[in-house]
């Protein structure tokens, strides 16, 4: 995945935008199964750093869901470094190390179907 698609997914999923861009951290596959069938789901990591003070927690509507579904709720909120590498799953913390320490925390969201 570009940089120029995932500062995209970045607005719409969060409704923010990285004016500074985006640092590619790197390229994680990760396996998985679904219903006894094992796929691989491939990850792009990337560091976006922003120079505005930014909301501990905010909610966004994701208006394009892929579906064509109703528009999607997040619920968004900040979490410091070391929560961030025991709550995230799946093997989405793996490259949370590369992030620079001075960041003080890591973004993570819950969602909803409206």
């Amino acid at each position: 995945m570009n940089v120029n698609r995932s500062s995209r997914e970045l607005f719409e999923e969060t409704g923010l935008s990285a004016k500074d861009g985006l640092q590619f951290l790197g390229l994680i596959d990760f396996a998985l199964s679904e219903k006894g069938q094992p796929y691989t789901m491939r990850r792009y990591y990337y560091h976006a750093h922003f120079e505005e003070v930014l909301p501990e927690s905010w909610e966004h509507y994701e208006m394009d869901a892929c579906d064509g579904s109703d528009p999607i709720l997040f619920r968004l909120f900040w979490l410091p470094h070391e929560i961030a590498r025991q709550r995230l799953a799946y093997g989405m913390a793996e490259l949370l190390h590369h992030v620079p320490v001075r960041a003080p925390c890591a973004g993570i969201g819950t969602q909803r179907s409206l």
